[in-house]
């Protein structure tokens, strides 16, 4: 069984530092390295980690203990590391039992940076806001250290208890994903959305993205189109003692996600313009015949080319004020969750003026193309185009089409 004497272990500073590197594919470089502090069980050699630590000193009332000397020792491997760059960044986890304990401002971190010659903006202090219950203690703390010149990421985003409200007053530099949204977001269209959401939300509030937990190679290039600024986890190193080497190691993997990202990133833009034209000649097709008929006839001209080309789940007109003038004539085999209420497909005289595909043809584009979006009238991912057109009759119209990307 794995014990330690948390005391014991803290009076001797028998704690270990690994680290795993932060790094920038875009940049190619290294950004920064987090420190995680280990101990060794001294009856059966194994690692502990930090959390089985922790749970010790809170039962013996030694977190702050803890804490400090998991800092110390962090601060002191980091600055032995060999040919270590001025620019690389530390980061550092903060035990946040001690903002609502009110231990802010004590100086101790600050001594410390200075006693070991590393400036504070070399310093990433990485906090788990969910764990905070006090938001005035925590906004007190996050000033305090942001005036001494230290960086702030909030850890974690984007699972459990995540307080949206806490980030803001926070104002954090840098957001880590949690590797729970990490994990196949390749392959998981709703983590992806949630993922953009997080990178949306980042860059309005001035934040770098973190992805953790990265293990493949598909979960890297996934998350660097999806937005992220930098990436960490286990498919570049496992957390470690860092040499000289060990730097050349991950440095290759680095080179290797930047050349990867760029063919990928190229390929899927190509694929997007393709995707674009062919979507846009089915219109130019669709248009042809509309321009024959008037008003009277589109929903039979609809219902032909919904069916004739795969690609389409919804055709439906409006309109110059933004009314549906036709149904929305659906190709049947792609509409299989319209019988779920909250799906519900446009009828006949429906307003869909505050649409964006309306919206956007009114402010004076004659054509609108939409990203991906979860379609309403059926629940189905789809990519709305829009484009004018006028009938045999001189009057102008607007052509809508959800298409499956």
């Amino acid at each position: 069984m794995n014990t330690i004497d948390i005391k014991e272990m803290i009076n001797n500073r028998k704690i270990d530092t690994f680290f795993q590197p932060i790094i920038s594919a875009r940049t190619k470089t290294t950004i920064g390295l987090e420190a995680l502090s280990r101990t060794v069980c001294p009856e059966t050699g194994n690692v502990i980690p930090f959390p089985i630590m922790m749970q010790e000193a809170i039962q013996r009332g030694l977190t702050i203990e803890l804490d400090r000397l998991c800092r110390e020792k962090a601060v002191e491997n980091f600055i032995a590391i060999p040919q270590r760059h001025d620019d690389l960044l530390l980061f550092i986890n903060l035990d946040t039992t001690i903002v609502d304990k009110g231990v802010v401002g004590s100086g101790h971190l600050m001594n410390l940076i200075n006693r070991m010659g590393l400036k504070p903006e070399n310093v990433v202090i990485e906090i788990l806001e969910a764990n905070i219950t006090n938001t005035e203690a925590l906004e007190r703390f996050a000033s305090t250290y942001r005036e001494y010149g230290f960086l702030l990421a909030i850890d974690d985003m984007g699972i459990g208890s995540s307080n949206l409200e806490r980030t803001m007053h926070l104002k954090p530099d840098i957001i880590k994903v949690d590797r729970a949204l990490v994990r196949h977001v390749d392959r998981d269209y709703y983590k992806q959305e949630v993922f953009k959401s997080l990178v949306g939300l980042s860059r309005k509030i001035g934040a770098l993205v973190v992805a953790e937990g990265i293990e493949t190679e598909a979960e890297a290039l996934t998350s660097l189109e999806l937005g992220a600024d930098m990436l960490q986890g286990f498919y570049f190193l496992k957390p470690q003692k860092i040499d000289q080497d060990t730097f050349s190691d991950f440095t290759i993997k680095i080179d290797t996600i930047a050349v990867n990202y760029k063919q990928t990133r190229i390929e899927s833009i190509r694929q997007e313009q393709i995707a674009l034209k062919f979507y846009n000649k089915i219109m130019e097709t669709i248009i042809v015949e509309l321009n024959r008929v008037s008003q009277a006839g589109f929903e039979s001209k609809l219902t032909k080319f919904v069916n004739l080309f795969p690609a389409l789940e919804y055709l439906y007109i409006l309109d110059m004020n933004g009314q549906q003038v036709t149904g929305s004539v659906c190709c049947s085999e792609k509409c299989f969750r319209q019988g779920r209420k909250i799906f519900k497909a446009g009828l006949y005289g429906a307003d869909q003026s505050l649409k964006d595909y309306y919206l956007y043809i009114k402010a004076g584009a004659e054509r609108y193309t939409s990203r991906p979006y979860m379609s309403l009238a059926s629940g189905n991912l789809c990519i709305t185009e829009s484009v004018v057109f006028r009938d045999m009759r001189n009057n102008k119209y607007i052509l809508c089409a959800d298409f499956n990307p």
